[in-house]
């Protein structure tokens, strides 16, 4: 079964393996879209496009598809982190579960024979016992996806500084920057087709609240 993936961004993916990308649907000002991606020589075709007026019209309208099952992760472009979490975590239209929602950093070190989990170096700051409870949970089912990594996903994340994504949410979500390298996007995208597939297979994990 093919991902159904979502980016809500104003540049479209340059040419990539083919292996690490799946369905993706693109959400943003349709104009600034297709303007970036005729730059670039990318062809919008086989993509799905759901236009707005701006983006924290796409962060809402993003979230609103991941929580009508639309599309299993998100993956945030060119708009804020704010704007995107800001959609994330309202109480009424978001994604929240009834776990904290946190984040993690997947690093490979060519020092340390196994991969390295760090949470939450990106969004609870000073989290109490029970959020620790809850972000210590996350991470533990994050390391139960990436039990199901096998070798040929395995080297697009092997290579990569770091891998980050965030959870405790009703979809996975990478928040990328532009300082990102093109391998760690590519390991950021893997262990989030990871964890979406470990949720289908497990849908309990994350309960709504």
């Amino acid at each position: 079964m093919s991902m159904r993936f979502i980016s809500m961004c104003r540049k479209p993916p340059r040419a990539v393996p083919r292996a690490v990308w799946w369905r993706k649907v693109l959400v943003g000002p349709e104009a600034k879209i297709r303007a970036v991606a005729e730059a670039a020589s990318v062809d919008l075709s086989p993509y799905r496009l759901v236009a707005t007026e701006h983006s924290h019209a796409a962060a809402e309208q993003a979230v609103a598809l991941a929580r009508a099952g639309e599309v299993e992760a998100l993956m945030k472009g060119s708009l804020h982190t704010d704007e995107l979490m800001g959609a994330v975590v309202s109480s009424t239209k978001g994604l929240r579960t009834a776990r904290r929602i946190s984040h993690a950093f997947i690093m490979a070190v060519p020092a340390y024979p196994r991969p390295l989990f760090i949470t939450d170096a990106a969004i609870n700051i000073y989290p109490t016992l029970d959020d620790k409870v809850d972000i210590v949970q996350n991470a533990i089912d994050l390391a139960h996806s990436l039990g199901i990594m096998v070798a040929k996903q395995l080297q697009y994340f092997a290579g990569a500084d770091a891998a980050g994504i965030v959870l405790g949410t009703r979809a996975p979500i990478v928040l990328t920057s532009r300082a990102d390298s093109v391998r760690t996007r590519l390991a950021s995208t893997a262990v989030l087709k990871l964890v979406a597939h470990g949720r289908r297979i497990q849908p309990a994990q994350n309960p709504v609240r």
